[in-house]
């Protein structure tokens, strides 16, 4: 009679809490996951949410969108579109004047922007500014961006005081073009640069809840890596919308001019 291959009693228990040990560990794994997903979804319909209450949508372009069919553009519901112009005392963008002169053939609201520097004098920066631009000063306020930068931290730009550089710089600008201006930079930044007389220009938030926002900001940067079919090709572009409706849009058209 032939034996029966019996296994030990310990051998069985011990497969069987392995497996449950591995499914229980996948059915974690997998509820985290759909966690995670779910809140990414809600999060994306309430930013839908959000952005479905301000109607005017405008984009940011530098060099490296390359050749842009501003008239594409237009027809994708864009109402305004800004062009990196200079940065610093020495930096034009190799795109602005040929972008410029095309965009203005479209129904497109223009504007042009500037980042600052801190290491640079604001005169200096302002001569490169008028050099650069000339009489490109567009529809809308002049945008200086603002933004941390190598050594220049949160920290170091507070204690040496050099938003009372910036605002040297806007009143300049202002002041000898003409034009409005506007500040552009996240709430971190806005913190560190800000001194007495900085509050009287609006802004521009990179980082701001649609939910809370002063009667000083005039646009919302929600997405610096934007995607938008041009030239039929997928560009990363900045995406920003106006702060108010198409009524107020138009009152602060006629403000701006």
């Amino acid at each position: 009679m032939k034996r029966r291959d019996v296994q030990p009693i310990y051998s069985n228990t011990y497969q069987q809490m392995h497996r449950r040990y591995w499914v229980t560990r996948f059915l974690i794994i997998l509820a985290v996951i759909l966690l995670f997903f779910s809140v990414w979804l809600f999060w994306q319909h309430e930013k839908q949410v959000r952005l479905s209450r301000f109607p005017i949508h405008g984009v940011a372009l530098n060099q490296q969108a390359g050749f842009v069919d501003f008239q594409q553009l237009a027809n994708q519901h864009v109402a305004f579109v800004y062009l990196k112009a200079t940065t610093g005392a020495s930096y034009t963008d190799d795109q602005f004047q040929s972008g410029y002169d095309r965009a203005e053939g479209t129904r497109l609201k223009l504007g042009v922007d500037h980042f600052f520097s801190f290491s640079t004098t604001p005169t200096a920066q302002l001569d490169h500014f008028k050099k650069a631009v000339g009489t490109r000063l567009g529809d809308l306020p002049i945008a200086v961006q603002v933004d941390f930068y190598g050594d220049y931290t949160a920290q170091v730009v507070s204690q040496r005081h050099l938003g009372r550089r910036l605002l040297v710089f806007l009143n300049k600008l202002r002041l000898t073009t003409g034009h409005p201006v506007i500040v552009w930079c996240s709430q971190k930044v806005w913190q560190a640069v800000k001194v007495r007389g900085l509050g009287a220009y609006g802004r521009w938030v990179t980082d701001s809840n649609p939910g809370q926002l002063s009667r000083r900001i005039r646009f919302i940067e929600y997405n610096p890596d934007g995607k938008m079919t041009i030239n039929g090709q997928a560009q990363t572009v900045s995406l920003s919308v106006f702060n108010g409706t198409k009524v107020q849009w138009k009152q602060y058209l006629n403000r701006v001019n």
